[in-house]
């Protein structure tokens, strides 16, 4: 129990529990966060926001506490080679009888920019004697500021002392692989000796993956995988084909010739159909869809926004309706008396086809005879939101759409529980893609709107839609005020984001499509669904903050009929390895590697998405290592070790990538 552990009463249990540990294993697997390297200074004048630092500072001023509601502030500023750097403290009144002025104190903590000038809330600190007690590597943690940084550490070192999770892995594997033990692996992540820590966090992922994978192959024994449905091999899809606007290449037509072998084998399909943008993913997908109504099943298809739903549903919805095939549209932005019309009569039976954004989820009732679903752009879901839908249908058999498989994904398709399909890109890259720094943001301004004179159009994404609390960050409200500077003509610039109603979005993106507006300023709204020939120059501002699997999709809105086009990274930090991975490669299955790489593999059993702590750093190497070891191990002799990791991971809703 926590409460076993010195210093933790009842109140402080309670802020343990809001950070999810409830016990003492928890607290030692709950792994640092980051760390604060004390081996060597980090100035604030060469750091940026969010990261942490370790400086020498004089104090040139403390100033009187202050109260604003229940909260009493202390402010002081010091001297940081020659920049002034300032300090507030929470409810901590005592610091004024610690800080003195004109004297040399070392001090960590993360940094913050408040009106351009650098703030270090509750920051550590200790008097500079030629004595320390800052040195080393030391541990930050993930505490939501519930719990000091020091006192947090104190409560894990007394759990250190306790803990017994032992390894499932039989000795003699870990003695071939060289494994180190889990406690000392454990000790070293919490209280390192140096900064190499990569051989104790690998010791670590291995072992939990290696728990996942065995869980899995236990529940999936448990468990009836067998498939609920009988699909018509008689089905002949020349109808279909005489009726599209275009003639299916050969990768597309072996991709609906192999997706057809699995619909007719005894194998529940679990499928991800992987392509770059604008390979022909979802002809493939509407092809299996015709063939599951041809068979008697209904079928759904599940895009992440309105506007690629929408597009999905006016394409299909001609072909279809001329082959005999209903298809009905549902949408948040309909009316309430319209979706409440629509719900019954999906749920009556009277449409083969559902089309629809995540508003497919509040059917409210069972699709009857749902044995098809497509998820097309599978990054943008979540997995509650995925598992919602099949459980709509009993065993419903997926097929999932990706440019860039998320993590999460690859880690299935490792476990061989999911098959993997890919088509050929029509046509190869023609999408130059550089990083932009701060100094040549002007420079590439200029270079889009005189592209923009020749006729071109571009678009510009923004991180957020409004500027934040004073932040001066980029913002599609603030790129347009800048933008409006640039061109002439500001009638030129149109502006998209989800907050806006769908008649207004639809009306900017005809005026964008006809070209009566030369740079569409949007958020990531246009990541899928957009497909304007004439636009060649896509500028990503804060590309920093977007996943590789986005960044990939919103490169793919230019250059979309082969024609030369440009794909503009800004950034005001240094260049990420993620971000040298989008100049350097165009193929999605190698952007999800480094993905896969960068954020972890994701929860395969629960909620997350991309990595959590325990999974993060997990890469394809390390991923096959813990495989070959699970592949070794008796599943009989690790059952009883393994039942609450089984019932934790709800195995029964792992139906889908």
């Amino acid at each position: 129990m926590l409460s076993d552990l010195k210093g933790i009463g009842e109140v402080t249990e309670k802020k343990l529990n809001s950070l999810s540990i409830f016990t003492e294993n928890d607290l030692v697997t709950h792994l640092p966060k980051t760390y604060l390297d004390m081996t060597k200074f980090t100035l604030p004048q060469d750091a940026f926001e969010g990261d942490f630092c370790f400086f020498e500072a004089v104090v040139t001023s403390v100033a009187k506490p202050f109260k604003k509601g229940k909260t009493e502030f202390v402010r002081a500023q010091a001297d940081c080679e020659g920049e002034k750097i300032n300090f507030i403290w929470f409810n901590q009144k005592y610091i004024l009888k610690i800080l003195k002025t004109n004297e040399k104190y070392r001090f960590f903590g993360k940094l913050k920019i408040d009106k351009k000038k650098p703030v270090f809330y509750n920051p550590g600190f200790e008097e500079y004697n030629g004595e320390t007690e800052c040195f080393g590597m030391r541990p930050i943690y993930y505490t939501k500021g519930v719990i000091a940084q020091k006192t947090y550490r104190s409560f894990v070192e007394e759990a250190l002392k306790k803990f017994d999770k032992k390894s499932i892995i039989p000795l003699e594997i870990r003695q071939k692989y060289k494994m180190t033990e889990l406690a000392e692996a454990y000790k070293n992540l919490h209280f390192p000796i140096d900064n190499d820590l990569r051989k104790f966090r690998n010791r670590i992922l291995i072992e939990e993956v290696v728990r996942r994978i065995c869980a899995f192959r236990i529940a999936q024994k448990e468990q009836v995988q067998a498939k609920q449905r009988t699909y018509d091999k008689t089905v002949d899809f020349t109808p279909l084909y005489t009726k599209l606007p275009f003639t299916m290449n050969l990768s597309q037509t072996e991709a609906v010739e192999r997706l057809k072998s699995v619909f007719l084998s005894d194998k529940k399909i679990n499928a991800v159909l992987c392509g770059d943008v604008g390979s022909g993913k979802t002809i493939v997908a509407v092809c299996c869809v015709y063939f599951a109504v041809k068979s008697g099943y209904k079928a759904a298809i599940m895009a992440p926004t309105e506007i690629l739903a929408r597009q999905h549903y006016n394409f299909i919805k001609p072909i279809f309706n001329a082959l005999g095939i209903s298809v009905c549209f549902l949408s948040g932005s309909l009316k309430i008396s319209e979706r409440n019309r629509l719900r019954k009569e999906v749920a009556a039976g009277l449409f083969d086809v559902i089309v629809g954004t995540h508003s497919v989820l509040n059917v409210g009732e069972d699709i009857p005879d749902l044995g098809f679903v497509v998820m097309d752009e599978q990054h943008r879901f979540g997995v509650a939101q995925r598992t919602g839908l099949i459980s709509k249908g009993k065993s419903v058999d997926v097929l999932t759409l990706s440019a860039t498989p998320i993590p999460r994904s690859m880690q299935l398709v490792a476990y061989g529980e999911v098959e993997y399909i890919t088509i050929a890109r029509r046509y190869e890259s023609t999408v130059k893609t550089s990083v932009v720094p701060v100094e040549k943001r002007n420079d590439m301004w200029k270079y889009v709107s005189a592209e923009c004179e020749k006729g071109k159009q571009a678009y510009v994404i923004a991180p957020k839609i409004y500027d934040a609390e004073g932040v001066e960050s980029d913002s599609v409200e603030l790129l347009y005020e800048e933008l409006k500077k640039i061109f002439p003509d500001e009638n030129k610039i149109g502006v998209l984001h989800g907050k806006m109603k769908a008649d207004e979005k639809q009306s900017v993106l005809d005026g964008f499509y006809a070209g009566r507006t030369s740079v569409l300023v949007s958020t990531t709204v246009v990541e899928v669904g957009i497909d304007v020939p004439n636009a060649s120059i896509i500028v990503i501002t804060g590309a920093d903050r977007f996943g590789l699997a986005t960044l990939h999709q919103l490169r793919g809105r230019v250059g979309r009929n082969g024609q030369r086009s440009y794909c503009f990274l800004y950034t005001e930090k240094p260049v990420s390895e993620g971000l040298k991975t989008l100049c350097e490669c165009n193929d999605g299955f190698e952007i999800a590697e480094k993905d896969f790489e960068m954020r972890g593999g994701g929860d395969v059993f629960g909620l997350e998405q991309s990595g959590d702590s325990s999974l993060k750093g997990l890469n394809v190497k390390l991923l096959a290592v813990a495989k070959e070891i699970a592949d070794g191990i008796n599943l009989n002799s690790v059952k009883k070790e393994l039942s609450e990791d089984i019932k934790r991971f709800s195995l029964g809703d792992v139906s889908l990538t």
